[in-house]
């Protein structure tokens, strides 16, 4: 780290469109799923290259709320190679900008599930992200939600719990999900959580993740496999969409979890998110 006043070199540095649900959206896209994103940018030049490079992936930019006056949001990673360390600073901008009411009409209509993400960032949206679980349910769609880091570290969720009926699947990492549990026990913390309709996906790193399946109170683990570590940036991100993509296409939840897995542990292998069109793809042929 740099002392203050001082300045110091990086080995590498990039710029590339980002966020936990754009982040599982490009995945997804590159698979070859049929996804569409829905998020807010500003009226700037970053909003606009942003755009312009989700549509080269194959997301229809259209679902992207332009807000004039705001600037876009962006973060910051610093990531220290082979430890597999990084830290993050968000300079929010627009992040908190996304409300239920600026969702494009008939949106839920023209999917089989939604996946929300950044619970904790998003302040103008997640009052509403109760609501917006109950109406994708009565769309007939199936739902998730990762929740992400809470930067002010108070891991309130309670607005969401009388809605947590309409969620199919919950998928916290290890420390978001004990920090909102207040548990230390992980296992214990994951046969506790209610409702029991709604499936658990705990991501716990190296450990690869654990799961407790809709209606059952069994955690099953699931260990992931060597790599040779260079970022972690994105690995949760990729683990979702590798476990939608395997639900999506009907594969069971533990077959699902393992597809996350490989993902997540492929993503580790480089330094933010792969941007070769079939790099994904290649892992679920």
């Amino acid at each position: 780290m740099p002392q203050m006043g001082a300045e110091v070199f990086a080995g590498h540095g990039s710029m590339k469109p980002g966020g936990s649900a754009a982040n599982t959206s490009m995945i997804l896209a590159m698979c070859g799923a049929p996804v569409a994103f829905h998020g807010v940018a500003g009226n700037d030049s970053a909003g606009s290259r942003i755009t312009s490079e989700l549509g080269e992936i194959g997301l229809d930019p259209g679902f992207i709320n332009r807000v004039n006056g705001e600037q876009t949001g962006f973060t910051v990673v610093l990531t220290y190679q082979g430890l597999g360390e990084r830290m993050l600073v968000t300079s929010p901008g627009s992040l908190d900008k996304a409300r239920l009411q600026d969702f494009v009409p008939g949106y839920l209509k023209q999917g089989a599930h939604l996946h929300l993400a950044s619970y904790f960032i998003q302040a103008a949206l997640s009052p509403d992200v109760g609501g917006l679980l109950e109406l994708a349910r009565m769309e007939g769609m199936t739902t998730s939600l990762d929740p992400g880091h809470d930067p002010l570290g108070k891991w309130d969720m309670s607005a969401l719990t009388p809605f947590l009926e309409y969620l199919d699947w919950f998928l916290p990492n290890r420390t978001e999900f004990l920090s909102i549990t207040g548990q230390s026990n992980l296992v214990k913390a994951m046969e506790r959580f209610m409702p029991l309709t709604t499936g658990l996906v705990v991501k716990a790193g190296s450990e690869g993740a654990y799961l407790r399946e809709p209606e059952q109170q069994e955690i099953l683990h699931f260990p992931s496999r060597a790599v040779d570590l260079l970022d972690t940036t994105c690995a949760g991100d990729a683990f979702n969409a590798g476990f939608l993509f395997g639900l999506c296409r009907g594969d069971g939840a533990a077959d699902a979890v393992m597809q996350g897995n490989c993902f997540g542990a492929d993503s580790c292998g480089v330094v933010g998110l792969p941007r070769e069109q079939d790099h994904f793809l290649k892992l679920v042929e």
